[in-house]
C-alpha cells in the first residue's frame, strides 16, 4: 500500500489491523525520545554506534535537523507508543542516504523493520543506495527479504534499492 506520507500504512508483516507506519514529525520528538530511552545499553550502542546516556540521548533528539532528515515510525494502535523508528540522512554522494533503525526488543523479528525499511523507500524516490554505518545482522535480513542488493566495503553495508528502472528487487549479494 503506497502512503502519501500522512496517513498511516498498515502493515501486512506483523500485526495487520494493528501496526501503523507514518512519518515522524517535531510533534513526536517526545514519541522519540521515549522510544530511544527504552533501548537497553547494547541497542543503544547497535544505533549509536557508542555508548550513550539518557541525558546525552534526549539532547541527541532535542537537536534533531527535521528538515533535511526523514523520519518514519511504527505505531501500535490506542496510543500505545512508537515501538519502531528509521532515520534516513542525506550524505553528500547524491542518492546515497544514511540509515538507522531501531525496534523495541519484545517486537523484533516480526518484520516491523522491513515495512519501515520498505515504507522509507517507497516515500523516498530520490534514495538509490542506503549506508548502514553498523550494519547489524538484522538489516541485512531485512535486505535479504526485500530483494535488496547487499554490498559490503569495509565495515559498511551498502543496500542498493533502485537502478534506473526504479525500486530493486534482486537477489542479494555479499
Amino acid at each position: 500500500m503506497v502512503n502519501d506520507g500522512f496517513a498511516p500504512q498498515r502493515s501486512s508483516f506483523m500485526f495487520p489491523s494493528m501496526l501503523e507506519i507514518s512519518p515522524l514529525r517535531p510533534v513526536h520528538r517526545g514519541a522519540l525520545g521515549l522510544h530511544l530511552l527504552s533501548l537497553s545499553p547494547d541497542d543503544r550502542y547497535d544505533r549509536f554506534g557508542m555508548s550513550i546516556k539518557d541525558e546525552a540521548l534526549l539532547s541527541w533528539v532535542a537537536d534533531i535537523d527535521w528538515q533535511t532528515q526523514r523520519w518514519w515510525g511504527a505505531w501500535l494502535p490506542n496510543d500505545l507508543g512508537l515501538i519502531g523508528a528509521l532515520q534516513l540522512s542525506p550524505s553528500r554522494q547524491s542518492g546515497q542516504w544514511e540509515l538507522a533503525m531501531t525496534v523495541s526488543a519484545p517486537i523484533r523479528r516480526r518484520g516491523v523493520g522491513a515495512v519501515l525499511l520498505s515504507t522509507a523507500v517507497e516515500q523516498t524516490p530520490e534514495v538509490e543506495c542506503l549506508v548502514c554505518h553498523h550494519g547489524h545482522i538484522a538489516v541485512i535480513a531485512m535486505t535479504k527479504k526485500l530483494g535488496y542488493k547487499l554490498t559490503m566495503p569495509s565495515k559498511l553495508l551498502h543496500l542498493q534499492v533502485r537502478n534506473e528502472l526504479g525500486v530493486m528487487r534482486m537477489t542479494h549479494s555479499h
